[in-house]
């Protein structure tokens, strides 16, 4: 039992650096654009749009991917699906990002936004 505690506490810790790695990444690519907070505003607001317009399962297992940084598999696992499934869902919710980002952001910044998201 206890190491299957501590097998589950450094799993944790894992997921806590690997999140803590990916949000420096992200704010260190968002601060080489030129976003002033008008446009900052706008763009969260538009990716929290497009996730809630989003078909219930396909925003859990989007929300459950990139929030909660879960895999594929373990999603499905979760969730009770295949994992093709899984990727057709994150793939139909990257594609609505991708429309709604490129409706409102000139290339360049989209660019660097489909590399964040």
């Amino acid at each position: 039992n206890f190491l299957k505690a501590e097998k589950v506490k450094q799993k944790y810790e894992e997921r806590l650096k690997y999140r803590y790695n990916e949000s420096v990444l992200n704010y260190g690519a968002l601060s080489l654009l030129d976003f002033d907070a008008l446009s900052f505003k706008e763009l969260t607001e538009i990716i929290e749009q497009t996730i809630r317009q989003l078909p219930p399962q396909c925003k859990r297992v989007f929300e459950l991917s990139r929030y909660e940084s879960l895999k594929n598999r373990e999603i499905a696992e979760k969730l009770g699906i295949s994992v093709k499934a899984v990727e057709g869902h994150i793939s139909k919710a990257l594609k609505q990002l991708r429309t709604q980002l490129k409706k409102h952001f000139p290339s360049e910044v989209f660019t660097v936004l489909m590399t964040i998201i």
